[in-house]
């Protein structure tokens, strides 16, 4: 039900020299000037110029000029008392900060920006973390790193105490306690940069950005293959027998013709969008390596399991597959990203959090537990939020937390010493666990000690020769038990949220 728009307060509730009204989500008008409103930001002037280039309709009325906006009364009255002559909006709450702090970066108002920088940075004193998130989400490096150091410095942060031990509580770790609400929807590469800095104390070049030359991965560069390798044009027409009669047009401007007929049938969501389109064209969001993918996945003759394809090729057709409900294409694609599990599993992990796949995601957790996640980065970091990568931290902590302490706890009951290894196989004492699970490779061997250990068996038995007389490798049995004990570990910890 419509309600009848109300008018804001002094002085933005004239009417005689203004020339545009923006309403706000509750329904309040506020009266402002296309001039004022075009110098603070682009985005108003750009809009106002479209609108003075575009030739009224017939019938066109005084309404013409209201300007719906998404901000509610509060958010739009601060941020027009920041552009105008006027008092400045109240601002001793971070809350109000904050949210003019959007609405100036939404609608790119530098000058705004600006003059919130004073209030924003009165307030790490109390809650660096907070700032330290807002300030990489809208772009304020120096307000970050700032916020970085007074963080760094704080008894609570744990800086220098990155090292934990099995009777660590996952609370009382760096990763949890620089870890905020505010920080979960921040990109994933900002909160990375700040456990390095409080891990190593070297502040990066910037928090905001991801380091020079690593950019967000893309499924359309160079290194790709040409979307004809995909989808051929001709092999397609004569496969089918009849001749195209629609254009799908990818988001870069490649233009895929392809039947109505074979779209139609492959799903559901593509035979709305064919019924719905264009006349004989189809506009869709995809590239165009995934678009090709995707065309030659709808064709019944078309085989698929030649095909090789990068890891983010792989995502963005596991992401459009899901879109167009194409079960098939789906599967194949998971089966894509698998391949990559036992040599880029941090990747991979990213890329199924990104589009929810919560099996791939918690695969690749699993195969990550064999490392130390200390200083292991990818540029895919930059795309998806930190909620992502503190669940795969929170994972990887717990998931080794437990092997160690299975393994403590079926030594102690059977009398044997538990011993531990490093990559070299030196024997490691258990208050030790810490330094080389995290900070080094966490051995195979400690999975085949559980296992032997639990079952009874002499140390001896630890070198046998199944492990070729060197404890170095497992045999292909005790490989299979180690397996079954990965996979029982991950179960019990199926209460660690990944996604």
């Amino acid at each position: 039900m419509s309600t009848t728009p109300s008018n804001s307060s002094h002085p933005f509730n004239h009417s005689d020299s203004s020339d545009v009204i923006l309403r706000s989500s509750n329904g309040v008008d506020f009266y402002a000037h296309q001039y004022i409103l075009s110098l603070a930001s682009p985005f108003f002037h750009d809009l106002f110029s479209l609108k003075r280039h575009t030739p009224p309709e017939p019938n066109t009325t005084d309404t013409d000029s209201v300007i719906p906006v998404d901000e509610n009364s509060d958010a739009i009255e601060g941020i027009l008392r920041l552009c105008y002559p006027v008092h400045e909006p109240e601002m001793s709450d971070l809350s109000n900060v904050v949210a003019l702090l959007g609405v100036a970066h939404k609608y790119d108002m530098i000058t705004v920006k600006h003059r919130l920088r004073t209030p924003l940075k009165s307030f790490i004193a109390t809650s660096p973390l907070q700032i330290f998130a807002f300030a990489c989400t809208y772009e304020l490096e120096d307000i970050a790193c700032e916020a970085a150091d007074a963080w760094r410095l704080r008894p609570e942060s744990l800086a220098t105490n990155f090292s934990v031990s099995p009777s660590t509580e996952w609370s009382n770790t760096p990763y949890h306690r620089s870890y905020t609400q505010e920080i979960a929807d921040a990109p994933a590469g900002t909160y990375y940069r700040l456990l390095e800095y409080l891990r190593s104390g070297n502040a990066p070049a910037m928090y905001c950005s991801p380091p020079c030359g690593d950019s967000v991965p893309s499924v359309s560069t160079s290194a790709q293959p040409h979307p004809d390798s995909y989808y051929c044009c001709d092999t397609f027409l004569e496969s089918f027998g009849n001749p195209f009669d629609i254009n799908i047009h990818a988001v870069d401007e490649t233009v895929f013709p392809a039947h109505r007929l074979i779209l139609s049938m492959a799903s559901t969501e593509l035979r709305k969008l064919v019924k719905g389109g264009d006349g004989e064209s189809l506009y869709l969001s995809e590239d165009s390596l995934t678009l090709a993918v995707v065309l030659r996945a709808c064709y019944p003759a078309a085989s698929m399991s030649s095909l090789s394809m990068p890891l983010s090729l792989a995502a963005a057709v596991l992401k459009a597959a899901q879109k167009y409900c194409l079960h098939e294409l789906q599967h194949f694609a998971k089966q894509k990203m698998e391949d990559y599990i036992p040599s880029n599993p941090l990747g991979v992990f990213l890329h199924a959090a990104d589009v929810g796949w919560t099996d791939g995601s918690r695969a690749a957790a699993v195969q990550l537990s064999r490392i130390a996640l200390v200083g292991l980065y990818d540029p895919m970091m930059e795309r998806i939020p930190a909620r992502h990568y503190f669940a795969l931290l929170k994972f990887h902590f717990e998931y080794r937390k437990a092997l160690v302490l299975k393994c403590t706890d079926a030594s102690s009951r059977h009398n044997i010493s538990c011993l531990f290894f490093n990559h070299n196989m030196q024997f490691l004492d258990s208050q030790n666990w810490a330094s080389e699970a995290t900070e080094d490779v966490f051995p195979e061997f400690l999975l085949s000690t559980a296992i032997h250990v639990a079952s009874h068996s002499p140390f001896s038995n630890y070198c046998n020769p199944s492990y070729n007389g060197k404890c170095s490798s497992p045999g292909a049995g005790i490989q299979q038990r180690i397996n079954s004990i990965r996979t029982a570990l991950a179960q019990d910890l199926s209460l660690v949220s990944i996604l």
